[in-house]
């Protein structure tokens, strides 16, 4: 059966600040090693080897970190929308899906759509993808199949083998999520709002 078709998209490009860099990473096959920024945009693929470690920002939309023996490359990017393909490893994310923005994962098995939330992608040997998730929601569908949408809620996780694949989330996917949980923002991606009017008539709400 044919893959199920992704959107062609409009691209933009975005810088990036590195958060953590530890091991052998390469961006678009160059050593990261010196990189405090760089820029992404469709295509940019990063590789991160064993015992390695890479985690940065994409804009102000998301934060990723890339684990051990894992192969990411961006396959979209607007203001509203980032794609990832992600071939084998391990990754986690915090994605802000206010303002209609939205995300899609895709892997050898299973697309992952992700509307806001923070999560974990894993691609295992047999190239089966988990998806485990700490915060929200993530919907699960099968690349080839016509299998029912696996809906991952916050402290499980599965797969696209169908509801009963649903646990509870381990320790270990906790442990790849724990950096998505640090509130520290670079300087620069953080927003200053202001308001006119008196202080009765403004209600401020903060997410993310």
């Amino acid at each position: 059966a044919s893959a199920k078709s992704i959107p062609v998209i409009n691209n933009i490009a975005l810088e990036s600040v590195v958060d953590r860099r530890e091991g052998n990473i390469a961006i678009n096959s160059e050593s990261a090693v010196n990189k405090e920024r760089f820029r992404v945009e469709k295509g940019t693929r990063i590789q991160v080897e064993d015992n390695s470690r890479f985690s940065f920002h994409i804009g102000s939309l998301a934060r990723v970190a890339l684990f051990g023996d894992t192969e990411w490359e961006l396959s979209a990017l607007t203001d509203t929308f980032i794609g990832i393909n992600l071939d084998k490893g391990s990754i986690a994310v915090s994605f802000d899906g206010t303002q209609k923005r939205s995300m899609e994962i895709t892997t050898p098995d299973s697309i992952v759509r992700v509307t806001g939330t923070i999560f974990t992608v894993e691609v295992v040997d047999n190239g089966t993808t988990r998806v485990g998730v700490i915060e929200g929601s993530v919907e699960v569908d099968s690349r080839f199949t016509d299998a029912d949408t696996v809906t991952v809620t916050e402290g499980r996780l599965g797969s696209v083998s169908g509801k009963e694949s649903l646990i509870a989330l381990t320790d270990e996917h906790r442990s790849l999520a724990a950096e998505m949980l640090i509130t520290h923002y670079p300087e620069e991606l953080t927003k200053l709002v202001t308001f006119d009017g008196s202080p009765e008539q403004v209600k401020v709400e903060v997410d993310g």
